[in-house]
């Protein structure tokens, strides 16, 4: 969540408003500190008819808002300057492969970054898109959008890491594009 109603994934994830209304929103789908699904927290929401959907292909980003989402959320920061540097590094809160909620805190440095993409060895698995990319204040710096054996830009070498959409790519798309949301992000 990017704002209290407001939910940023990937465009190949939802690329537009249809199927945006047919997904179902999940959220609290963890584990117990016992290690049991904590199924007494899972919390459902649904696009909002009418509501803000704006994607962006290029960038691999998409905005949904939403109908309604748990009182007690709180909006992640998005940081998009300064924009990572090689050897930081990056931790990713995911749902891979559809299970419960994992924190990716290991090998997790980053290898390459621009003002558009990051890339970065942070463990993932498929089903991990979307997911934000934090630094060690949690503050978000990217959004993941693919993995596996990638060409590092301007290059012609490929290596086996992670890759991501920066804050600065997304936000510098929202102002021009959608500038009336901008104000309802908590930016630092």
């Amino acid at each position: 969540m990017i704002a209290p109603t407001l939910l940023m994934t990937n465009n190949h994830v939802l690329a537009d408003a249809d199927q945006a209304a047919q997904a179902r929103f999940q959220f609290n789908y963890e584990l117990d500190i016992d290690g049991r699904l904590d199924d007494q927290n899972i919390r459902f929401a649904a696009f909002k008819p009418g509501g803000i959907f704006y994607t962006n292909k290029t960038l691999d980003f998409t905005i949904v808002e939403l109908d309604k989402t748990p009182p007690d959320f709180i909006p992640l920061s998005l940081r998009p300057t300064p924009i990572c540097q090689v050897d930081d590094r990056v931790n990713i809160i995911q749902h891979p492969a559809g299970e419960a909620k994992q924190i990716s805190m290991q090998n997790n440095r980053v290898q390459y970054a621009d003002a558009k993409v990051v890339q970065y060895t942070t463990t993932t698995l498929p089903g991990s898109s979307g997911s934000p990319v934090m630094d060690d204040d949690f503050q978000v710096v990217a959004i993941h959008h693919s993995g596996g054996n990638l060409l590092e830009p301007g290059t012609d070498r490929r290596y086996n890491r992670n890759a991501g959409t920066t804050m600065k790519a997304v936000l510098d798309d929202l102002r021009a594009s959608l500038p009336d949301v901008v104000p309802q992000l908590k930016v630092v």
